[in-house]
């Protein structure tokens, strides 16, 4: 059985003022002693970054759907940009807030740093989910081939995409 790395990447603003320097950035890479224990710390991981938000603003976290929904203005300026200037700023750099959680296999490379781009993603969270719909439905397939039983196949529940818990 081959192993798989997961990783997370993605930005988010930090405040309404949508300032690029002051982005919060997210890239971690979770390896285990099988691919199951490294997709839980993965899936652990990134569940917490959405709790902690939510947490921000004295929500608890139900599921990915619900984040969407609730943290906004971590991922989309319109909501807070005042003057057309800054909205045509903000707007543009929206398109890079997101986080992604990804795997790769170990072995395609070298350096970590080149699979990380190269990730499959299964959950995405920001501005653009609903582009990544069909590619995350593809990459959860052949994800599941890493899992060698049922016992270890990942349940539903933790691999759909903005499906509620």
């Amino acid at each position: 059985m081959k192993k798989i790395k997961y990783v997370i990447t993605g930005s988010l603003y930090r405040n309404n003022q949508f300032l690029e320097f002051e982005d919060v950035f997210f890239d971690k890479i979770f390896e285990g002693k099988t691919n199951q224990m490294a997709r839980e710390k993965a899936i652990n991981y990134y569940e917490s970054i959405l709790e902690v938000l939510l947490n921000s603003k004295g929500l608890f976290y139900v599921g990915d759907l619900h984040a969407q929904q609730h943290l906004k203005e971590f991922y989309d300026s319109e909501m807070f940009a005042i003057g057309l200037k800054a909205m045509k700023k903000a707007r543009k750099n929206d398109m890079s807030k997101f986080i992604s959680l990804g795997f790769f296999e170990s072995e395609d490379f070298d350096s970590d740093d080149l699979n990380r781009f190269n990730a499959k993603e299964i959950r995405v969270f920001g501005k653009n989910v609903s582009c990544f719909k069909n590619e995350i439905a593809k990459n959860l397939a052949i994800e599941k081939c890493y899992f060698t039983t049922k016992k270890n196949t990942p349940s539903k529940t933790k691999i759909l995409i903005n499906k509620e818990k």
